[in-house]
């Protein structure tokens, strides 16, 4: 997959984007191996790896930096470059998963909305792949779609309004 891409307009500019770990890349895709689709581990665990890193280097414009892909491994990840943060979700990735299906499901929607920012993800052979894990651990948990939260609620009851001016 091509690791250069421009910004799409999400219309949230303020939400943050993080670097997900080795470990999140590496067991979604473990799983995926064990349980799911095809694919190979090693292609698939480095395609989402970039496009992660694609995603947080776009959102926050580092990618027309010279060597940006291993200025957000550093500074998002702490690693030393981008070659060992592949590594190192490639090495996650051929470990056993020892996550439910239901914490893979929530990890692959994770790793979605993280790798979002990239352009070329939207239809990238990576989301499709990331989306087959996807489908495969929600079908194979106990979750049901009115189940699965998808916005947030506030336990401290609604967000008091602004007093009007005039």
């Amino acid at each position: 997959m091509e690791t250069t891409g421009r910004a799409l307009t999400t219309g949230e500019p303020n939400l943050s984007f993080f670097l997900c770990s080795p470990e999140h890349i590496g067991q979604i895709v473990a799983w995926g191996r064990a349980h799911g689709p095809d694919g190979n581990v090693v292609d698939g665990a480095e395609a989402l790896a970039r496009a992660n890193v694609g995603s947080v280097a776009t959102r926050y414009r580092l990618d027309l930096a010279p060597d940006w892909e291993s200025k957000v491994a550093q500074k998002f990840g702490g690693h030393e470059d981008i070659e060992q943060y592949i590594r190192l979700c490639v090495v996650e990735s051929l470990q056993p998963c020892t996550l439910t299906a239901r914490s893979i499901f929530r990890m692959a929607v994770c790793l979605d909305y993280q790798s979002r920012e990239f352009a070329e993800w939207r239809c990238s052979h990576v989301r499709g792949f990331l989306l087959r894990i996807t489908r495969a651990s929600f079908e194979a948990s106990d979750l049901t779609m009115s189940a699965v939260e998808w916005s947030y609620k506030c336990e401290y009851g609604p967000r008091r309004s602004s007093p009007k001016r005039s």
